[in-house]
């Protein structure tokens, strides 16, 4: 008898029992995409992005500031040092100093507004960018009055500044607002009138604010709300009393909707009741470091997003080890997750624009900027890949013999390594498959084909080529159906 397996699009599924798994659904996609419907694809990987920074210090902040009627953009970050934090411009190939002498360590966040960057870190005074040059900062223009604040967003023609310093008082649940601009497009600030509660602390604090296309969403840990700029008597609602973001920098906006990091895993919003869309990996969700929270980071490739978890307190089960700094891979049209390890600490991602080209970019723990998705290597590493299924060619209460593997693909097919087991049993001896198609007879192999349970394995490390699995066969012989009196 044959089986058939040509569709992947269920993505990795390691939540359920393995009998309830689809057929569509894999147990590892490890470092892999589906670009092609049904299809597993190698990613590509990531390349330097300008000089490095500081060594062995952390980009702080990782944004893209547009102004003009052209527009003009500037890619800007934060990087921390050893006494101070700086912000840096890039320039051609270059990473500029801006000689702002930021306080060490102070994640510093930024947005657009009346042609002006502005940025926060709480540490230090609000400030401004016009965009021209070192001198274009100011700690005045447009923000004189304004109070210090973790978190920063424009949304319906003001600005607004959460969990905030006014005069040396913190207010962590307080949100602050601009006027609406003037004439000539300065704002001001009055933080004697304008501003609101978001709810009372009471241990849960404000942890990021974001836009979509009709609410300003304002995010504490363990609870959300959506603010819709009317200032009427219910202009700030609660959107989810169970569901908030554990850091600002794992919130990002997809057209309308909100992703996020909660701590029930990857999160969506159109800004009504949010919805957990990574129960499929509650086991690496389980496995997230609660300590390192703060430093989720997330960004958009394309429908893609990628959200940095970190390295996993410990092994998945039938893995030897932890998975090792550990990308989720939601991709949002498909419904569907993959991830990958890579060897560098994503701290902040951001989106910027070259050549036309919107590109997706992330700071690491190490004073360096990489762009995502180019390249074959990330960053001179080989991206290793790991694809594994089971199937029960019969039902799971036949044996079967395992006669030959079929195998398709696309030209570069014949980099990848097949391996395969029986009933949990010890893998055989990898072989290569070969190019858009091949058969494997698995006598050929140095394991006994015959069980119930088949595991397929397909692994590669080192190539160059986007090599892409379609889809393989397995031909079979049942042999008998087991049943055991009870």
């Amino acid at each position: 008898m044959l089986s058939r397996r040509f569709d992947f699009s269920g993505g990795v599924q390691i939540k359920s029992n393995k009998y309830l798994r689809k057929k569509n659904q894999v147990v590892r996609a490890q470092n892999v995409i589906s670009p092609t419907i049904g299809s597993l694809t190698k990613r590509l990987g990531y390349t330097q992005l300008g000089d490095a920074m500081t060594a062995s210090k952390d980009i702080l902040m990782n944004a893209e500031f547009q102004y003009g009627t052209t527009p003009t953009r500037k890619h800007i970050v934060v990087c921390d040092a050893a006494t101070e934090s700086e912000v840096y411009v890039l320039i051609g190939t270059t990473w500029t100093q801006q000689a702002q002498n930021l306080t060490a360590t102070a994640k510093a966040r930024g947005t657009d507004f009346v042609d002006y960057f502005f940025l926060v870190n709480y540490s230090d005074a609000t400030r401004s960018f016009d965009g021209t040059s070192v001198t274009g900062w100011s700690t005045s223009t447009n923000v004189t009055s304004a109070p210090k604040a973790k978190f920063i967003e424009s949304y319906r023609n003001r600005l607004y500044l959460g969990y905030c310093d006014v005069g040396g008082t913190d207010y962590p649940s307080r949100v602050y607002y601009s006027s609406l601009p003037a004439s000539d497009g300065t704002i001001t600030w009055d933080t004697t009138n304008d501003w609101f509660y978001v709810e009372t602390s009471d241990g849960d604090v404000i942890t990021a604010l974001a836009k979509n296309k009709t609410y300003l969403l304002i995010f504490k840990e363990n609870s959300m709300f959506r603010y819709d700029g009317t200032y009427g008597a219910t202009n700030l609602k609660p959107i989810s009393w169970k569901l908030g973001t554990v850091s600002q920098e794992s919130v990002v906006l997809d057209e309308n909707l909100i992703l996020f990091y909660s701590r029930k895993g990857v999160t969506m919003s159109m800004g009504g009741e949010p919805k957990v869309v990574s129960r499929s990996i509650q086991p690496i969700i389980d496995r997230v470091n609660q300590a390192n929270l703060g430093d989720i980071c997330a960004g958009i490739w394309g429908d893609h997003y990628l959200c940095y978890v970190g390295t996993l307190t410990s092994a998945l089960p039938g893995d030897s080890s932890a998975l090792s700094r550990v990308i989720i891979d939601y991709d949002i049209s498909q419904n569907l997750i993959t991830y990958h390890t890579i060897p560098d600490t994503p701290m902040a991602f951001g989106s910027y624009t070259s050549s036309g080209a919107k590109l997706l970019s992330f700071g690491d723990a190490n004073g360096e900027v990489f762009r995502w998705n180019y390249g074959t290597t990330d960053d001179n590493t080989a991206i290793a890949t790991n694809i594994e299924q089971l199937l029960w060619p019969s039902g799971p209460e036949t044996t079967n013999v395992f006669q030959r593997a079929f195998f398709f693909g696309n030209g570069d097919l014949g980099d990848v390594d097949w391996q395969w087991a029986v009933d949990g049993g010890t893998s055989s001896t990898a072989v290569d498959l070969a190019d858009n198609f091949c058969r494997k007879d698995f006598a050929d192999s140095n394991i006994d084909a015959y069980g119930r349970e088949l595991k397929m394995k397909f692994s590669e490390s080192g190539g160059a080529a986007q090599w892409r699995l379609d889809g393989y066969t397995i031909e079979s012989e049942v042999e008998e159906l087991e049943v055991k009196e009870s």
